[in-house]
């Protein structure tokens, strides 16, 4: 068998694999979708995209330490990936070790900026440590951002906020609730 043939093999087994975990997962049956893949990734190792699930089903699993080491493997082979330190950022803040969790989330909204989720995620992490400046001016920040995304994506935003629940940003930052809109207020920019 050539080696063409052997990587077309790796690559059914793993969407293979990937697709049985996606089954478990959607029933949210989350540590047996994790310890499918791990499995598998015990044999033959998972591609990036593979590897991104198998953190993210540990996550919701519960396994904050195995997915943190997970998306340190990925920081390793993709350093320049907001989203693998915003997840990095996210198993420290579920650990409650907020330095840590300030620290990746920093770090991924540096790498992208106009990523509003973790802004938020940032003021949340400052207001959570007791640094109620850092979390407003966070808070500002998201706004300011907020502002910037076209009148579709701010509608979805909106949308999470308002049916999450999610009152931080609107009280916070100076969002408001109308009907079933949020928006920014104007005291949120002072």
């Amino acid at each position: 068998m050539s080696v063409s043939q052997m990587t077309l093999l790796d690559m059914q087994g793993e969407r293979d694999v990937l697709g049985r975990a996606a089954s478990l997962a959607s029933r949210n049956q989350w540590k047996e979708a994790a310890a499918l893949l791990l499995d598998y990734h015990e044999h033959r190792p998972l591609s990036l995209g593979g590897l991104g699930t198998l953190a993210y089903y540990c996550s919701r699993a519960g396994d904050y330490n195995r997915a943190m080491t997970v998306y340190q493997r990925l920081l390793q082979e993709q350093p320049s990936e907001a989203r693998w330190l915003y997840a990095l950022g996210f198993q420290y803040q579920q650990m409650e070790q907020w330095t840590e969790a300030i620290a990746a989330y920093e770090q991924s909204r540096q790498l992208a900026p106009r990523w509003l989720l973790p802004t938020l995620r940032l003021g949340d992490m400052y207001q959570a440590s007791g640094q109620t400046d850092k979390a407003l001016e966070a808070y500002r920040e998201g706004v300011q951002i907020y502002q910037k995304l076209d009148a579709i994506l701010r509608g979805k935003v909106a949308a999470v906020y308002y049916y999450s629940g999610n009152k931080s940003l609107q009280l916070v930052s100076g969002f408001r609730t109308q009907g079933r809109r949020t928006e920014p207020c104007d005291r949120a920019m002072r």
